[in-house]
């Protein structure tokens, strides 16, 4: 009989798990970092040896994990697992059973070589009444109009997340006001030395049709190749068209290209 019991991992902060045991020997295991801010848990790891396999030791595992962490104080769990694994399917049917939200839609992760300052792409038209700035010369009282509340999403539905766990990049970061109000944004975090990860895009609805990101992006690109750092990295929804057909612009300069899968669960 398989059991499933705590597993004493303890390497990061806030890292959790579960294994599973059969006649006195470890047959699988599943990891999660819980983040106790936030309240929610990122899945790390899971695995069953290969012999172990299509006996539903997986969903045991899956079930236990939530179940530790939800005595942690959990209300929320990710997970983030790549489309071209050979467990992919099987991982997606298992969480798919627990309840788990899989959008149809899977997420690309792209790195690249910043593109130069010149491709014909790069130069939007930038209608009257816009202007495109620096991050770092956003002001207070701008910063408190755009901000969330603190501990809630992003104010407009269209916008990502603000936080982020790595400080925003100011040399490339950028925003544009229109007859001075800021209306979008371009915000970048640094990851190292060299990359710089490209994490909120953003223009209000009402000037969408007159204003596009993509000049947003292009003189983010601009800044970064200024400023001397050569990479970056970003994650879009592969359903998202226009991203799409912007990434295929990079494709010089595309060093990798991930398609990922994420899923996430409300606990409670």
């Amino acid at each position: 009989m398989v059991s499933f019991n705590p597993l004493e991992v303890g390497s990061k902060t806030g890292e959790v798990g579960v294994a599973a045991y059969e006649d006195g020997g470890m047959i699988g295991a599943a990891t999660a970092v819980f983040d106790s801010s936030a309240r929610t848990s990122n899945v790390q790891a899971l695995f069953v040896q290969p012999a172990h396999r299509g006996r539903g030791v997986a969903l045991g595992l899956i079930q236990a994990l939530e179940r530790r962490i939800v005595s942690h104080g959990a209300t929320r769990m990710e997970m983030v697992y790549r489309a071209s694994d050979p467990t992919s399917a099987a991982t997606t049917h298992i969480l798919a059973k627990t309840g788990w939200r899989i959008p149809s839609a899977r997420m690309l992760t792209v790195a690249a070589r910043v593109p130069p300052a010149d491709l014909p792409w790069m130069r939007v038209r930038k209608p009257g009444g816009y202007e495109i700035f620096g991050w770092s010369d956003l002001g207070e009282r701008e910063v408190a109009r755009i901000a969330p509340p603190p501990g809630t999403e992003q104010r407009s539905s269209e916008a990502s997340r603000w936080s982020s766990d790595c400080p925003i990049e100011t040399h490339c970061s950028v925003a544009v006001r229109y007859r001075g109000e800021v209306v979008g944004w371009m915000l970048t975090h640094r990851l190292d030395h060299e990359r710089v990860r490209y994490s909120r895009l953003f223009v209000e609805r009402d000037h969408q049709a007159r204003f596009s990101g993509v000049a947003l992006i292009a003189e983010a690109f601009r800044r970064q190749r200024a400023a001397g750092i050569p990479k970056c990295l970003c994650a879009i929804a592969s359903d998202n068209e226009p991203m799409v057909r912007l990434v295929g612009r990079l494709a010089p300069y595309i060093e990798s290209k991930t398609e990922i899968c994420c899923a996430s669960k409300n606990l409670g």
